[in-house]
């Protein structure tokens, strides 16, 4: 009769490997929940002054990308590129925080937030802001954005579950291969 795993594992490895997953999985939850809000309050300045936040660099940023230009840069290097994909990166941590926070079977919450946030923002811009610039194409790019930062996170939820399943792997063979009185 072939032994349970109960029976082929050691009891400290039973017991030990998921108190410690549990607790590494609360340590990553609630640094995700800090970091969550870090990043809300930063999104909330930067969607909600009263200005372009980048109001102070744009003349350094179009003299730049001029230079870049008239040294080899290509041509669609521009002003509107460099902003759209600013706006992608500004939400990857929303889509990555979120998968983090829901599971990756909610993975689709994150693109869903980032494309409902960004409308908020865009909305309230629209709305209460008269010197920024409400755009359908931040939309877009933020929602990108939020799409990366979920995939992101999957991806990172795949290489730990490999890690963890070969160190399991790992140790079920090493108990195996003891001799029973070892047990």
């Amino acid at each position: 009769m072939p032994a349970t795993r109960n029976e082929t594992m050691p009891a400290p490895l039973l017991h030990a490997a998921p108190r410690h997953a549990i607790l590494d999985r609360l340590a990553v939850r609630r640094a995700a929940l800090l970091l969550s809000v870090l990043y809300v309050v930063a999104l909330a300045l930067i969607a909600f002054w009263p200005t372009p936040v980048d109001r102070a660099g744009h003349d350094a940023l179009q003299r730049g990308l001029a230079w870049l230009q008239e040294h080899g840069a290509p041509g669609w290097l521009t002003y509107g590129m460099v902003e759209f994909a600013s706006n992608i990166v500004l939400f990857i941590p929303a889509g990555l925080l979120v998968v983090v926070l829901a599971g990756a079977r909610f993975w689709w919450l994150g693109p869903l937030g980032g494309l409902l946030g960004s409308a908020a923002i865009e909305l309230g811009q629209l709305v209460l802001l008269p010197a920024r610039t409400a755009s359908p194409r931040d939309i877009v790019a933020n929602t990108s954005g939020a799409v990366i930062g979920s995939i992101l996170a999957l991806l990172v939820f795949g290489v730990l579950a490999l890690r963890s399943r070969r160190r399991v792997r790992r140790a079920t063979a090493s108990a195996n291969a003891r001799p029973a009185r070892a047990r």
